[in-house]
């Protein structure tokens, strides 16, 4: 398509527009747009493609975009769904992984080299949603017992605030958990993972409209 584009004498508008598309990631399932219920998730995620749409014509900067938000509730309410479908809406590659895979080695270097590797992903995808599950699992400075542990939780976290801080340019972050009140406060906090949504299991009529 880049060939056949330049070879021509004049490029019109609807040809600039396919171009820009090379760099939206294939959609793998629907968007958000397309199913039922999610309605206050809708919103934010219409607010936040206007906002990439503007960045991927550099018209904004990825710092006004926001970071990211975090869906929690009990399982089977569809948090990975709306990850997925999330990243869709918006043309972006979606980057799944899960704290307990960073845990995985169970040595401090290895957790952190992990979350690295996750964030490094993302970022090399000119544009990602970067999915992390079991978000509680991250641990909560004011509730962990014994020098150890609290050193070992201490590093992680403040290593994941760091990575936070200095997200790369095209990657949002949405964390899913069962247990949003197990979360350091310090990752919420605005600038971060300001966003929050409860995910419930759906009602009769959203269960209607997923099978019509």
């Amino acid at each position: 398509m880049i060939i056949a584009a330049l070879a021509r004498r004049e490029l019109k508008e609807g040809d600039l527009s396919e171009l820009s598309r090379l760099g939206m990631a294939a959609a793998e399932g629907p968007s958000l747009f397309a199913l039922p219920g999610y309605e206050r998730e809708k919103a934010w995620a219409r607010l936040v493609a206007n906002d990439v749409a503007l960045w991927r014509q550099d018209k904004l900067e990825w710092s006004e975009v926001g970071s990211g938000a975090l869906v929690y509730g009990p399982p089977g309410t569809g948090k990975t769904q709306f990850g997925q479908a999330f990243a869709n809406a918006l043309g972006l590659k979606f980057v799944s992984t899960t704290v307990g895979k960073w845990q995985k080695a169970g040595h401090p270097d290895d957790t952190l080299r992990a979350m690295h590797q996750s964030f490094a992903e993302a970022a090399a995808a000119d544009g990602a949603v970067l999915f992390i599950d079991e978000f509680d699992s991250l641990g909560h400075r004011g509730m962990l017992h014994g020098e150890r542990y609290q050193l070992y939780w201490q590093i992680v976290i403040n290593e994941f605030l760091s990575l936070m801080t200095n997200l790369p340019d095209g990657v949002i972050v949405i964390g899913a958990t069962n247990f949003r009140e197990l979360i350091d406060p310090a990752v919420l906090r605005s600038g971060r993972i300001e966003e929050h949504f409860e995910l419930s299991l759906p009602d009769d009529r959203t269960r209607f409209s997923a099978t019509t």
